[in-house]
């Protein structure tokens, strides 16, 4: 008896310490991403070396010949040896300036938009808790182009100042002038939304996030694809055409742009999906009017709010064949009092949600009924 009660001891506490290395296994704290991985983003890469990581954005706007490259080390260690063409950052970062709205829907997505001390457009942001500190002045407005206040940037003293370039033509060289560290967010040269979303891996980089970009990425990414695959599933498409024409011209995306991806990915079929390129087309409404007017859906209309401020644009919107059925639809479901659109702001970080919307548009059998995110349908 005294053996067997002895042998049951030793099985219990045996189970015991299995069971508790297995609570210690799950509760590891997840480890950093080693190898930089980027999935869908062509235009910036990660490259692990030690402690520190190189940071580079290959084409910082269309027909750039020049690329950017940020070497980010632990904040309170030894820096790196300076190298030519490389702006080194300790990190994480403390404070930063931007020059976007998108960069509030990037930062908020880290749980860092906390970080903003002052940028450009304060009066189009969306998100509330940013909007309320805009209000109690503890981010400060900048300007923008050539009225870019460059006395405040400096005295507000950011760690790094997130900004974006459309030309050689831009602010980024003077910003290196004053002592300040520009750094180039591209996102909108990525053709696909995935990839303009995946640059939160490069911002959770220099906010200490990477944990959290990456796990948060990667099930945005899962329900894009789960999505998409669905989307292409339908048997006809339905033809669809964007924008709206402004003072005799009308820009529409051209073929390799997220908003033609996007609109495929949907299950729509763009009037221009076979013009190569990834920026836009200018041309005059009868061009845009001869392909379109038989479309099933109209979208990103602007900044109209119904059917009837389109016909008081122009009259001859309404021969339009979606303007006579109603379906035109515009993102603008989520506008804050000021006229700040969060379809330009957290849009960037939830593609999924901008391709759920859409799906609802071209095919709206084929989800479950849902509440609406970015889009609404003009009446």
């Amino acid at each position: 008896m005294k053996y067997k009660t002895k042998y049951i001891i030793q099985v219990l506490l045996f189970l015991l310490l299995f069971s508790c290395k297995d609570v210690k296994e799950q509760h590891l704290p997840p480890t950093l991403p080693q190898d930089g991985t980027i999935t869908y983003s062509k235009n910036f890469s990660i490259e692990k070396q030690g402690e520190n990581t190189l940071l580079t954005v290959r084409n910082p706007w269309k027909g750039a010949k020049v690329a950017f490259s940020y070497l980010t080390y632990p904040r309170g260690s030894q820096p790196p040896k300076p190298q030519d063409n490389v702006i080194l950052i300790p990190v994480p970062i403390r404070s930063l300036a931007c020059m976007s709205t998108t960069h509030i829907g990037l930062l908020n997505f880290l749980g860092m938009d906390s970080l903003v001390t002052s940028m450009s457009g304060t009066k189009y942001v969306y998100n509330e808790a940013v909007r309320q500190r805009i209000q109690a002045a503890t981010i400060k407005e900048l300007g923008h182009g050539d009225g870019l206040n460059y006395e405040l940037l400096v005295e507000s003293n950011p760690d790094v100042v997130l900004t974006y370039g459309m030309s050689e033509d831009n602010n980024i060289k003077k910003l290196q002038e004053i002592g300040l560290k520009p750094v180039v967010i591209a996102e909108y040269m990525d053709a696909s939304p995935l990839g303009r979303a995946e640059w939160v891996k490069f911002l959770a980089v220099l906010t200490g996030q990477e944990v959290l970009a990456a796990q948060k990425f990667e099930e945005i990414a899962k329900e894009y694809e789960r999505l998409k695959d669905m989307a292409q599933q339908v048997p006809t498409k339905t033809k669809v055409f964007t924008g709206m024409g402004f003072k005799g011209n009308w820009h529409v995306p051209e073929a390799d742009s997220y908003v033609a991806q996007s609109i495929a990915d949907a299950g729509g079929d763009y009037l221009w999906k076979n013009h190569a390129g990834s920026g836009s087309i200018m041309l005059d409404f009868e061009a845009v009017f001869d392909r379109s007017q038989e479309a099933d859906a109209w979208i990103n209309v602007g900044m109209v709010k119904s059917l009837k401020d389109i016909r008081e644009v122009d009259e001859r919107y309404t021969h339009f064949l979606a303007w006579k059925k109603g379906n035109v639809f515009n993102g603008s479901a989520r506008v804050s009092d000021n006229g700040g659109y969060d379809i330009y702001e957290s849009a960037v970080v939830n593609p999924h949600l901008v391709l759920q919307d859409l799906i609802r548009i071209f095919h709206p059998k084929l989800l479950q009924e849902g509440d609406w995110v970015y889009y609404e349908q003009l009446l």
